[in-house]
């Protein structure tokens, strides 16, 4: 960036692109309602996750291999012609959304007493936030735990990072046929556990490159399997149950509460890393994780 390029800048970018992000996730619902008959949406969940899964397949690959042949800032330019990309494809669409509600000054209130007074909802928040907030302490240390510790070069990183999204795309298929089979809420369930259980390989990654490559995109391949349960599930449970009117609102307060444990994650992870070690860090924040899935047991 000409030589001008700082960590303030890094800071403003990201946060703008987590903002914005934040605001695609919270208008996704209603397009999503708008376009999607209620007895496809867990098909149509499964659609979009499968062609996210797609992306996350190419792009940390694509991304090692541009790092290692170009430089960085390239990669970074890539992936922000792919946002354009993706900007002018959803102008194309033009779906019926449902009234908006009638503004009112306690429209969060009312969102947050709706998810508490939903026993589905309110337990799929509590397991989703607490894997979240564990599962992103381990995404935290991820990059610097593989190439400091494991000596790994960015192009096999990428490699590695590419086997959750291959997972991803296989499950998403997969996915209405197995909701049909157990059901939306132990789908849930088991992605709850598969997700941290499969990142238990994570820390006891070691020997030699490719026993230690093999086993970081086993991880990768069963959390990415989990992520997809949970990401389905918890989207069809909301574009089910909650009203047209008040779904944006309802989304974004859970979001908030979902996402916003990362930045408290993030800050744990590091800190508990220069306490202790990486490794050790890791061990912690994957058996935290394999706690979550006992907040769905007592729901309906």
């Amino acid at each position: 960036a000409f030589g001008t390029l700082t960590f303030w800048h890094l800071y403003a970018a990201a946060f703008a692109t987590g903002a914005l992000s934040v605001v695609f996730e919270v208008c996704n619902p209603p397009v999503f309602k708008a376009l999607v008959e209620p007895a496809q949406y867990v098909a149509g969940n499964s659609l979009v996750s499968g062609n996210r899964a797609m992306a996350k397949v190419a792009g940390p690959t694509v991304g090692g291999f541009l790092v290692q042949l170009f430089t960085a800032p390239v990669a970074l330019a890539a992936d922000a012609l792919s946002y354009l990309a993706s900007a002018l494809l959803l102008s194309r669409i033009a779906p019926e959304e449902a009234p908006p509600a009638p503004r009112e000054g306690a429209a969060m209130c009312a969102a947050v007493r709706y998810i508490a007074r939903s026993p589905a909802i309110r337990a799929a928040l509590a397991a989703t936030a607490s894997v979240n907030f564990f599962c992103f302490g381990v995404t935290t240390l991820f990059v610097l735990y593989a190439t400091e510790t494991l000596h790994l070069g960015p192009d096999l990183l990428g490699l590695i990072l590419g086997g959750r999204g291959v997972s991803e795309k296989e499950r998403a298929v997969c996915a209405t046929p197995l909701t049909r089979r157990v059901g939306v809420g132990p789908a849930f369930l088991l992605g709850c556990v598969m997700m941290p259980a499969s990142m238990l390989l994570i820390p006891a990654a070691d020997g030699p490159t490719h026993v230690v490559a093999a086993m970081l995109v086993a991880a990768e391949f069963g959390s990415g399997i989990g992520v997809m349960w949970i990401d389905i599930t918890v989207a069809t449970v909301l574009t089910s149950l909650v009203p047209d009117a008040s779904r944006s609102m309802v989304f974004g307060v859970y979001q908030t509460a979902n996402l916003g444990t990362r930045p408290f994650a993030a800050l744990a992870a590091g800190t508990a890393a220069g306490w202790l070690d990486t490794r050790t860090t890791l061990w912690i924040a994957v058996a935290g994780a394999l706690t979550s899935f006992l907040w769905v047991l007592p729901s309906p």
